[in-house]
């Protein structure tokens, strides 16, 4: 079930309703990704996970071309998840192969359409488990990860 006093407690403006309905006839394109290297560490941030497999396999060799990253935060929802499941953020894990992995856009964003981190805890660790190489993950689950900075610090070893 849905936890839905954030929605209660915070309810979306009307001005924050008309902005998301005015784009919800807005195509794919969008996502943004980030790589940050810095000596041998590597930083890839990216946001929604579309279904590239499918719409612009192109992509994952791009994304193949890159440097391994050390840590990988990325969008565990996306616009297939309702069908895809988690494919498509695997297929962002297959091909950054990290050695950490950071689920983002989850935790219950947008109730009900949402749900909390832990609702995805035991299929996402499943699915990574399932891949040849497995990154680490960690995941952060609201409130307490939330205020551990030790939870996303790295040691980053420059050259």
């Amino acid at each position: 079930m849905p936890d839905f006093s954030p929605s209660i407690e915070h309810p979306p403006t009307p001005h924050d309703i008309a902005h998301l309905t005015s784009h919800l006839s807005d195509e794919e394109g969008g996502s943004l990704l980030y790589q940050f290297v810095v000596g041998d560490f590597v930083l890839t941030w990216h946001d929604s996970s579309g279904p590239i497999f499918t719409d612009a396999p192109e992509v994952l060799d791009a994304l193949r071309e890159l440097p391994a990253s050390t840590v990988q935060i990325g969008s565990i929802q996306g616009y297939n998840q309702y069908t895809n499941g988690l494919s498509d953020p695997l297929d962002y894990i297959r091909a950054l192969r990290p050695s950490i992995f950071v689920p983002a856009h989850h935790d219950n964003w947008l109730a009900p359409l949402s749900a909390p981190a832990v609702a995805y805890e035991s299929r996402l660790r499943q699915a990574i488990d399932s891949l040849p190489t497995s990154p680490e993950l960690r995941l952060l689950t609201d409130p307490s990860d939330y205020v551990q900075p030790s939870r996303l610090t790295f040691d980053i070893p420059l050259k």
